[in-house]
């Protein structure tokens, strides 16, 4: 796995800036709480506190 190093505000603020100019398909709009994704790698990405996530997204696309 990939090197990264945390940053708690910097998470804070793409998650802000996402809630603010992306809009979320199939989602409340003020509801949701997206994970500011700070990298990937294979099948994994992780936020910016370090918190491994496995992409089962990816894979429906491929299927």
């Amino acid at each position: 796995m990939a090197t990264t190093e945390t940053n708690h505000e910097l998470g804070l603020r793409v998650q802000d800036e996402a809630k603010r100019y992306v809009l979320h398909s199939w989602s409340v709009q003020n509801a949701i709480n997206p994970i500011p994704v700070a990298g990937a790698e294979g099948r994994y990405f992780w936020d910016y506190d370090g918190k491994r996530y496995l992409d089962f997204a990816s894979q429906l696309v491929n299927v």
